[in-house]
Order: C-alpha cells, then structure tokens, then sequence
C-alpha cells in the first residue's frame, strides 16, 4: 500500500507533463552551477534546475516558476537543513515543481521541510520528508498543490500541515509521524481538490489534541481507498 518512489523515466515523464516555454533550458548542478541556489537565481520561468546525486544543505529560496529535478531520486538527491533551518521556502509561484528529492532535518516554524505560501501553485512528486520539525510540509493560503507519491516519515509537528488552500493529495504514505492536532495531516479552513487517495496512514499520534491520523476544522475532506493503521491520539479521533 505504501507508495512506491517514482524511478528515473517516470520521474522525465512528470517533468514532461509540466507546462514550459518554447525556451525553456535545463541548469544542472554542479555541472553547471556549484549550488542550488545560484541554479535557481540564474533560472528564468519555465526552466528545469537538474540537480545530480548528492547531498545539498539548505536553506533555498524558490519564487520562480521552475521545476527542482532530483536526478537519481529521493535516495540519492538530499536536501539537508542540518536541524537548523528550514530546507526550501516556495512563495508566490504558479506552475513550479519540487520532484525526486528527500527533504530533511529541516527546522523551522510552519514547515521545517518545505514552507509553500502566498497563492503558490505547485506539483510535488516523488519526494520523501524525513525527521524534520515543525512539520515536514506547511501549506498557507495557496491554490492548486499536487501532492502525488511522497512518503512522510517521522516528522514532528506533523506531517503536511495545510490552512486556507486547496490541495490533491494521491498515493502518499505518512508513518510515525507526530503532531499536535492530526499526527500525518491537519487541515484548517482548507478543501481536498479530490479524495485523498490511496494513501497509507500508519504510526502517527496526535498530542495533546485530536486526530491521531488526520484532523480537519472547517474544512473539506474526502477520502477514499486509503488504509488506516495503528494511530493513536491523547485526546480523540485516533484515525481521523
């Protein structure tokens, strides 16, 4: 049931899929620039930053529609806050895309791993969170975010916390993950676009509050085809 990490052709395959201009060109690093953060300053809208196998310490800034490309994947392309700072802050893009990276030890309030705000709209594909604080993903007031084959392990605070937006959550595993209200997922004022699906909830604890797996105020959450195992919360709703 957990969801299988995307391997190289179908990670192309989801870049493909991405809108991009006619002159849109790839930037690697290090090849061609020695950071991730010099890659995306140099990048124009619609460009592809392919970052190559290795582990890159954070904090990265996106606010550019451009795609972040891992690519070996989630287990060979590491971006790394070192339990210090946050690992990639996205605000004010439409049309970005963050695929094939494992995102961790971030550390920072609203999302240690990434922070996505401000009417953002972006696909995040084939990514592991793991180990970081406070929540692995933070979702503020943004439109349109595709969450599709990630895995969230470990994570305090939560795991993807969402407020005011609209978002697609499809085959995602959340284990072990623990936060205050909704150990995997907590969404506030917020609407599932579609039905969180095919997704695995296990391990995850809720404390002090409710929702061991998922909690939801005033919002709009569909579910379907999705396995629910072993969540525990201090206060109620040890599922959901």
């Amino acid at each position: 049931m957990a969801p299988r990490l995307l391997p190289g052709l179908l990670l192309v395959a989801l870049l493909l899929a991405l809108p991009a201009p006619a002159r849109a060109t790839r930037i690697f690093v290090p090849k061609q620039q020695r950071t991730i953060q010099k890659a995306i300053d140099a990048a124009s809208p619609g460009d592809t930053v392919w970052v190559g196998a290795g582990t890159y310490r954070g904090p990265f800034v996106l606010k550019k529609s451009i795609v972040l490309f891992g690519d070996e994947g989630p287990d060979s392309t590491i971006l790394d806050g070192g339990d210090s700072v946050r690992v990639l802050h996205i605000e004010g893009v439409r049309g970005a895309g963050v695929i094939g990276f494992t995102i961790r030890r971030g550390h920072a309030n609203s999302g240690g791993g990434i922070s996505c705000v401000r009417d953002s709209s972006v696909m995040i594909a084939s990514c592991l969170f793991e180990k970081n604080w406070e929540t692995g993903l933070a979702v503020w007031e943004s439109s349109d975010i595709d969450l599709h084959e990630l895995e969230f392990v470990e994570n305090t605070g939560g795991g993807l916390s969402v407020n005011g937006s609209a978002i697609a959550i499809r085959e995602c595993a959340f284990l072990r993950n623990k936060g205050y209200a909704g150990g995997a997922i907590s969404l506030y004022e917020s609407v599932t676009i579609f039905p969180v699906r095919n997704c695995r909830f296990e391990d995850n604890h809720a404390d002090p509050a409710a929702g061991g797996a998922v909690y939801a105020d005033s919002s709009q959450l569909l579910l379907a085809d999705s396995m629910f195992l072993r969540n525990t919360s201090a206060l109620a709703g040890g599922a959901v």
